[in-house]
């Protein structure tokens, strides 16, 4: 039986938690969509190392951290509270996926297994839902029963594509309309615990990896993706298009910042402006 606090849940993305939402698209989309407008992704424990020297990848200090408190994650703690929520709500075959990161990539460029997203079957339907690719992503589910064919989004459109023996999710150039940029691609294989825990701790341990060189938040605030990356706030539209860039020059409006994204500061919180 799942211990998941799905009432806790449901109260943080301002959801009703009575009566439960039947595990439908409808549900799904919504769910998807309010976690991303209550949870923010962050990687703060990893600049802070406020935590043990190992971040530990276990559901119930992960759901402690984004559900019980003002705090979020990066993709693999916010894909796993997803998946306990799903399960919770009676989603059927929910299951975590290994992704290599392509956006933003050279074509020849290899890319490890560092972005965790989840899948689940509705009425027979796979579709894929991810709460953790904090830049140019669906915050809809998309259809992985459909291949090839665009799939309309609120922040786009997108595909899913298969060759070399993955699939990808691509996403529209919004000028070009004829080229398609990959987000990450994927394996069918099943993906165990132990995979999870060797991507996570290569994540925010390894010194080259993305969380282990720079400190980024991103949250949905009145429907615009926000950002801070190492000493730059940007605010953009649903379209993509950027409506505010601000360069951040002191430790003080650092802070005001992460306050702004619903971000409680550990209680030791040296160096955080190390990126500025």
């Amino acid at each position: 039986m799942s211990t998941f606090p799905l009432t806790e849940y449901l109260e943080r993305l301002c959801l009703p938690p009575t009566p439960l939402p039947p595990p439908t698209l409808e549900t799904l989309t919504t769910v998807m969509l309010s976690h991303m407008k209550s949870i923010p992704f962050e990687n703060l424990d990893v600049v802070l190392r406020a935590t043990p020297e190992v971040i530990p990848f276990d559901k119930e200090w992960i759901v402690n951290k984004l559900v019980k408190s003002e705090r979020g994650g990066y993709c693999f703690e916010q894909s796993t509270v997803l998946i306990e929520a799903l399960v919770a709500l009676g989603f059927e075959q929910v299951r975590p996926i290994l992704a290599r990161v392509r956006w933003g990539k050279a074509l020849d460029q290899q890319t490890g297994t560092t972005h965790m997203l989840v899948t689940c079957v509705i009425n027979g339907v796979t579709y894929l839902a991810d709460v953790g690719f904090a830049g140019t992503n669906s915050v809809a589910p998309i259809n992985l029963s459909i291949s090839d064919e665009p799939q309309e989004k609120p922040e786009g459109v997108f595909k899913v594509s298969q060759r070399e023996g993955y699939s990808y999710l691509e996403m529209q150039d919004r000028n070009v309309k004829t080229d398609w940029r990959p987000l990450y691609c994927w394996s069918t294989l099943p993906v165990q615990l132990p995979d999870l825990e060797m991507c996570n701790y290569f994540s925010c341990h390894y010194p080259a990896a993305r969380f282990t060189s720079q400190f980024f938040v991103s949250k949905l605030i009145d429907n615009q993706r926000c950002f801070i990356l190492n000493n730059t706030f940007v605010r953009r539209n649903m379209e993509g298009d950027k409506v505010e860039e601000e360069t951040i020059k002191t430790k003080q409006r650092l802070l005001e910042l992460i306050d702004y994204f619903g971000i409680e500061l550990p209680v030791n919180s040296e160096g955080i402006d190390r990126y500025l």
